[in-house]
């Protein structure tokens, strides 16, 4: 299976880095040039409909040159890194060939954000690895498998970009996301290096007081009512409601 690197021409650091990790497990990439957030215009950057940063916009327009490469391949998968991935030393199991790829999966979400996450019935690959339907939003995009299909359609579908690209491909409030085939690995083989999406940490640090305590009451109702929510999934279904573990060892 092709994998893909997606690296600026000014982070040779992290080339170097993700080159040795790949070397390691004696795997192959072709690194796709990243478009850089400098070059992106204003007149590209205003258009958008929500307040994307040009970094978010070129993070995307990174992706969407992967998908119309991929789409114009013969091969029926390949899987796409951004070069702040960490891959775990099982990687080379899954990255070498594509079997173990439900044939109806679009898109194989590799990594993992350590957040619990809604699955399917598993489908066990071994006494450590399982691969289930991803049911539900499990944001960072730093590693995932993408079918030619799915390639296609994202591609088509992404002309006018109004979502950072995680929650493009794996916020389910959103489309396409709700329309595609997800799979999640577990255990996951990528980790983020020092990332929590992105969308974290924007509008909410000059709360006062007052506005703080309703907003904080509102969390705790969320969370109780979804770790409720889940524990019920646990119990009476073959599904899963879990933290997606990253196979470090």
């Amino acid at each position: 299976m092709k994998s893909y690197v997606i690296n600026l021409d000014r982070a040779q650091e992290r080339l170097a880095a993700i080159t040795a990790q790949f070397q390691a497990q004696e795997l192959e990439f072709t690194r796709q040039m990243a478009v850089d957030s400098i070059t992106i215009s204003d007149s590209a950057w205003q258009p958008s409909h929500l307040l994307l940063s040009k970094g978010e916009i070129a993070c995307f327009l990174s992706h969407r040159l992967l998908w119309q490469k991929i789409a114009a391949d013969t091969a029926p998968y390949a899987a796409i890194f951004e070069d702040d991935a960490l891959l775990s030393p099982h990687a080379s199991r899954f990255l070498e060939q594509w079997g173990w790829i439900p044939p109806d999966a679009d898109i194989v979400k590799i990594e993992t954000q350590r957040k619990k996450v809604w699955l399917g019935a598993p489908l066990k690959l071994d006494s450590t690895f399982s691969i289930a339907r991803l049911k539900s939003t499990h944001i960072l995009s730093a590693g995932y498998i993408i079918s030619r299909r799915a390639a296609t359609q994202l591609f088509q579908a992404s002309s006018q970009i109004s979502l950072p690209l995680d929650h493009f491909l794996f916020n389910f409030n959103y489309e396409p996301a709700q329309s595609l085939v997800l799979y999640q690995l577990d255990r996951a083989i990528v980790l983020q290096a020092g990332a929590t999406g992105s969308l974290q940490g924007k509008p909410g640090s000059a709360l006062s007081m007052r506005q703080k305590i309703p907003r904080e009451l509102r969390r705790l109702g969320t969370n109780s009512a979804r770790g409720l929510w889940g524990l019920r999934i646990n119990l009476t279904t073959d599904e899963c409601w879990k933290r997606i573990p990253f196979a470090a060892f």
